[in-house]
């Protein structure tokens, strides 16, 4: 009977406790599944945040280095007192060639209402003959301007084609436009406008203005009204901003998210700039989704964990030339859910199942061998799911090694060199970039980073290691850094970007190596042409020199000849002193001819066709260098035959092409007699010589000019006509000249070839024949 009371009141403590048990159980379960989904929300959050930051970085830096052409045109302005048509396109060409989001790089005047005749007359003869100022009817019809007391036209613009629309149109005319030319034009700083639909473009896409003002050079600009006094114009870019997003977000792995560009601050369909979906999504997205993206409420509350279901948006400011863009970055359907993790899941499943088990253990006393045999049935079931759950774990741990090495083949395949710093500065692990790189190096030590990657290795970090700056601010950093290896120098753009833990703590530092040594060189080149330009400037300042110093030359030159042929006219002159007259009467002639063929050459001139006469042509050529050539021991030798030949030409551009190429032969010929200057023994009867020679068919009319210089070797002569290629050495050329006489003669409906070898190089100069 004690037993049996025993066992009673154990049941009856069993009875009262089993449901404790089991509403804790359930409770801890639950509790448990709810903490673990909000840690891997916080971490899923956390990972959008750095994803849709590193599409804001790169959008940012895209702009940045397109809005840098601007600041390139500007300094090219500054620097050239008169920029014509011809100076623009060879410029601009340049820019566009960098960057292929620019849909035009545009030069607009400030055009005052006394000037608009001229500068339409002027743009006409230029080769635009139905140039007028226009604006936008609203019919939407191009018009032209009506009267106002100033003018913003499209003067110059490239690339011309696809452009055409825009040559002429008064920007002024569009009070946005005009609004963004007044700011820039009070502030003197780049200013953009509000977005634009590109006509040129098929989609209709958005694109943006940018304005940068330009003053007269040497006056004062530091105060608004000095400002508005001396404004000349403005450079203006126009830039698509489709191939401005699309070219900074191809780079960077598709992930689920969605980037919405609109003009603060409105955030609706009127001022969206543009939308990038992202590559992952499988269906195209529609105005309805559009619409239901833009709406800021776009995220509530589910009934467990208060998590969200739809998506994460992530907005920022980006300030584009005076205006705010908002950058706004959103999880596509399925981002939160496909990176949960069944870890919660099973958690759940075992606290349940335990606390299931637990019950039916205290429940198994009461109902002895009854429960115990259901018990152990309820136990082989949780068995068979739980073999079910480790199949399933082995098949999601399966796949994640594959998408590990997915991952790990794209960062291998990236042309820029990757690797991963502990904050000690030791390399964890580097993609094949940089293992091709350095062969000989054995990253499985984990060896520290400025003794593997300097040259020579360092013995303390670099002064400007953006490393560094990332393990204590943990923001991104970027440097440039210059390197010497035998006898080269290299250059190298190092980007930082913290990794951090789901406590938002930084672990280790991703570093991004790449190679900018071309690009560098590319700017180089830049401002040497930059330098010729203003050579070319002087030039033009000293021939006019030499033209007022061949006027003031005249006038004596006039005096000696008239006084000498009064002498002439005396009785009893001996033989020996009119002799004398003579020569000094050809002597004045002579250079009298010199000095008129100077004044000729410096005198600036419209650019004309007309008829000229070739051999002639080329004789006044001749006689300005002719002097320099006999002080170098060149000779020069010309072979017209009995023909007189007319072609249609521009004198003064002829001219030019006729001095590039005979400076360039006679610099050959001087090149050659150094070499031969310091050699034994020298060429049996070698001496420098130039040979003109013309002629002529039915159809065309040819100009030799052949030189037994140094010549051109075989692997560059197709180069010659290449703008800024040149052999010579640092500060004795531009590379322009070639390049500009082709353009010249292609102007003319000519060709120019060159031949090299045997000893001489020649020049063929071929123009087309005058028909009657």
């Amino acid at each position: 009977m004690r037993f049996t009371s025993i066992n009673i009141k154990r049941e009856d403590i069993y009875t009262s406790i089993v449901p404790v048990v089991l509403l804790l159980g359930i409770t801890l379960s639950v509790v448990s599944f709810i903490g673990i989904r909000r840690s891997e929300f916080q971490r899923i959050s956390l990972r959008f945040e750095i994803e849709s930051e590193s599409r804001y970085a790169t959008l940012k830096r895209e702009i940045e280095s397109n809005l840098q052409t601007i600041d390139a045109m500007d300094a090219y302005y500054d620097t050239n007192k008169y920029v014509d048509r011809l100076q623009f396109r060879i410029f601009t060409n340049h820019l566009l060639k960098e960057h292929a989001s620019i849909q035009a790089l545009e030069w607009i005047p400030r055009v005052l209402f006394s000037n608009r005749k001229e500068y339409e007359k002027s743009a006409r003869r230029e080769g635009f003959p139905d140039f007028r100022i226009t604006e936008r009817a609203k019919q939407g019809t191009i018009v032209s301007a009506g009267e106002r007391k100033e003018y913003f036209p499209v003067y110059f613009v490239e690339p011309f084609k696809g452009n055409e629309i825009a040559l002429g149109f008064d920007l002024a005319s569009n009070p946005e436009r005009l609004e963004a030319i007044e700011r820039s034009r009070d502030t003197g700083e780049i200013v953009a406008a509000t977005r634009i639909k590109l006509v040129q473009e098929k989609a209709g896409q958005y694109g943006f203005l940018v304005f940068k003002p330009v003053y007269k050079i040497g006056d004062l600009a530091d105060t608004i009204e000095s400002r508005r006094e001396n404004l000349e114009g403005f450079i203006l870019g126009v830039f698509r901003t489709p191939d401005i997003v699309e070219k900074s977000l191809s780079y960077l792995n598709p992930s689920g998210v969605d980037v919405y560009i609109y003009d603060k601050p409105a955030i609706d369909e009127s001022s969206l700039i543009y939308y990038h979906p992202s590559r992952r999504r499988k269906v195209s997205i529609n105005d309805s989704v559009l619409k239901d993206n833009m709406n800021k409420d776009n995220m509530h509350k589910d009934n467990i964990g208060f998590i969200p279901r739809k998506n994460l948006t992530y907005t920022k400011i980006l300030h584009v030339a005076g205006r705010k863009w908002l950058v706004q970055c959103t999880s596509i359907s399925g981002y939160i859910s496909e990176k949960y993790s069944f870890q919660s899941w099973v958690i759940l499943f075992t606290g349940l199942v335990l606390t299931f088990l637990l019950t039916g253990y205290f429940v198994s006393i009461k109902r002895k061998t009854k429960t115990i045999r259901k018990l152990i049935r309820d136990l082989e079931t949780s068995n068979e799911h739980l073999k079910e759950d480790i199949t399933q774990r082995k098949r999601l741990e399966k796949e994640l090694l594959e998408s590990e090495r997915r991952y790990k083949t794209v960062v291998n395949s990236i042309p820029v060199g990757i690797s991963l710093l502990s904050q000690n500065l030791e390399v964890l692990s580097v993609n094949n970039n940089l293992k091709n790189r350095f062969p000989d190096v054995d990253f499985t030590n984990k060896p520290i980073c400025y003794k593997t990657f300097n040259n020579p290795p360092g013995d303390n970090t670099c002064p400007s290691c953006p490393s560094c700056k990332t393990l204590i601010d943990g923001q991104i950093h970027e440097h440039v850094k210059e390197i010497h290896i035998d006898g080269n120098t290299f250059y190298y753009r190092i980007v930082s970007s913290p990794v951090v833990d789901e406590e938002g703590k930084i672990t280790a530092v991703a570093e991004l190596v790449e190679d900018i040594t071309e690009k560098r060189r590319v700017v180089v080149e830049l401002k040497k042409a930059q330098e010729m330009l203003l050579r070319s400037e002087k030039m033009v300042a000293l021939g006019e020199l030499s033209a007022g110093v061949a006027h003031e030359i005249r006038n004596p030159l006039n005096v000696i000849s008239t006084s000498a042929q009064i002498l002439m006219m005396e009785d009893n002159i001996s033989e020996e002193a009119m002799d004398a007259y003579n020569v000094i009467i050809e002597q004045v002639d002579r250079a009298v001819k010199i000095v008129d063929n100077l004044r000729e050459f410096a005198r600036k001139s419209i650019p004309e066709i007309k008829k000229l006469e070739l051999n002639e042509l080329i004789e006044k050529t001749v006689a300005l260098v002719s002097y320099e050539m006999k002080v170098e021991n060149i000779a020069i030798a010309i072979n017209f035959g009995h023909v007189t030949i007319f072609i249609n030409g521009d004198k003064d551009q002829l001219t030019q092409v006729l001095l590039n190429i005979i400076n360039n032969a006679r610099d050959g010929i001087k090149e050659k007699q150094d070499a031969y200057s310091h050699a034994e023994p020298t060429e049996d009867g070698w001496s420098g010589c130039l040979k003109i020679g013309t002629w002529a068919d039915p159809e065309h009319v040819y100009v030799s000019i052949e030189d037994n210089g140094i010549g051109i070797p075989e692997a560059i002569i197709h180069n010659v006509f290449d703008p800024f290629f040149t052999t010579k050495q640092e500060g004795k050329g531009s590379g322009l000249g070639l390049s500009i006489s082709y353009g010249i003669i292609k102007n003319h409906n000519g060709d120019i070839k060159v031949q090299s070898g045997n000893g001489k190089t020649v020049f063929t100069l071929i123009f087309p024949t005058i028909k009657n």
